[in-house]
């Protein structure tokens, strides 16, 4: 009986102590977000943008730019900073994604072939880059 009550009491300290560190830390599974279906293939990529401190980037633009003079695809992020891409073709060149808000921009290359179902964290630049001189 007392070894019972002991554990009771060792579990529930951990819980104060650690329980809300925990539960911020854990990311929703498959968050979902404005997605698009390019209807080009069967891959598709989930892309969550992040500030450094890894809190979701709402009001991000995320471009997917196209070969050969079409037209770029853009979704811009909502609260949990999610935006997904369907019918990725399965085979040819790396597809370049640039994401963009208030001046940051970073960019992430992804080959369907290598990842066909994927999930991408991109972190945002802290710092608006500054131009060359």
């Amino acid at each position: 009986m007392l070894r019972r009550s002991a554990w009771i009491i060792i579990a529930a300290l951990f819980a104060l102590i650690a329980g809300p560190n925990v539960c911020y830390a854990a990311k929703p599974k498959n968050p979902t977000g404005p997605t698009v279906d390019l209807k080009r293939g069967s891959c598709s990529a989930r892309i969550i943008v992040q500030e450094t401190s890894l809190d979701p980037v709402v009001g991000a633009e995320v471009t997917l730019l196209r070969a050969r003079g079409a037209k770029p695809v853009v979704l811009v992020t909502t609260e949990n900073g999610v935006v997904i891409f369907k019918g990725l073709p399965n085979q040819g060149s790396p597809l370049e994604f640039t994401i963009s808000k208030n001046q940051r921009t970073t960019s992430l290359l992804i080959n369907p072939s290598e990842n066909c179902h994927g999930e991408f964290d991109v972190v945002m630049p802290d710092k608006i880059a500054s131009p060359e001189r």
